[in-house]
């Protein structure tokens, strides 16, 4: 079944990302450029194993050693998953790990497509949304990063997930003396929503619960360090919809 890429993130950023490309570019199998996207495979429940293949280009002008760490964003108790980058590692349960670092990473040379990725997931016949992050990064220099969301959907539908979320802004973004602010109105019908918001590692910085169909979260300045953070409405154990901020300095 072919998969959806369900929230683009590619916008200009002025004056602070204007002149910046991410040092991996990540493509699907259509050559859609995916880099801090969601992509959503509908899956069967009755499926042994779905998969998605991911081609990384390196950036750069010189090779660069560079791993994936993989990310739970939500389980589904029952499933299986592992991934491939190096090598191919044996399937884990659901949350026996929620941050797995890959073994073996692959030194990639400027501008040569490696086609080594892959993120499987068998939903042994459980229904439901099982989200993952997998985060590429430089072993030589962690804070170069290239990320995307890969969601394996057992229950809710594509369609579904791109209307539960009606609007969510932040502003100013990007922010340089000041603090940041996130607003979101979600449909009536959508329960235990969140709003995570992650540094360009992964890492969770805040946790927001949402209640009723909106709100507000003020991000104070003192409390990010500059760089690049990603915020996400989540609900049921899936990312809806994710927003990239940037945070600067003078």
């Amino acid at each position: 079944m072919k998969k959806s890429i369900l929230a683009p993130l590619a916008f200009a950023l002025p004056f602070l990302l204007s002149a910046q490309t991410p040092f991996v570019t990540l493509t699907d199998d259509d050559g859609n450029e995916v880099n801090g996207t969601v992509i959503v495979s509908p899956c069967s429940v009755s499926a042994e194993t779905d998969t998605v293949h991911l081609y990384a280009t390196l950036n750069a002008a010189v090779s660069r050693e560079v791993n994936v760490r993989r990310y739970e964003l939500g389980t589904v108790p029952g499933s299986t998953n592992f991934f491939c980058w190096g090598l191919c590692f044996a399937p884990r349960e659901a949350g026996e790990r929620p941050v797995w670092v890959g073994s073996v990473p692959v030194m990639m040379e400027p501008g040569v497509e490696t086609s080594g990725f892959g993120a499987y997931y068998s939903p042994n016949a459980a229904a439901g949304t099982a989200g993952f992050r997998f985060v590429f990064y430089d072993t030589d220099s962690p804070t170069d990063t290239a990320w995307v969301d890969i969601l394996f959907d057992v229950s809710t539908g594509v369609k579904e997930a791109q209307e539960a979320v009606l609007s969510f802004d932040a502003y100013p973004n990007p922010t340089v003396d000041g603090s940041m602010t996130l607003r979101c109105t979600l449909h009536p019908t959508l329960q235990g929503a969140s709003m995570v918001v992650y540094d360009a590692l992964g890492s969770k910085v805040l946790i927001q619960p949402i209640r009723g169909n909106g709100g507000t979260v003020v991000l104070p300045r003192e409390k990010l360090q500059p760089g690049m953070y990603f915020a996400t409405i989540e609900a049921n154990g899936r990312a809806l919809l994710t927003k990239r901020l940037a945070v600067g300095s003078r």
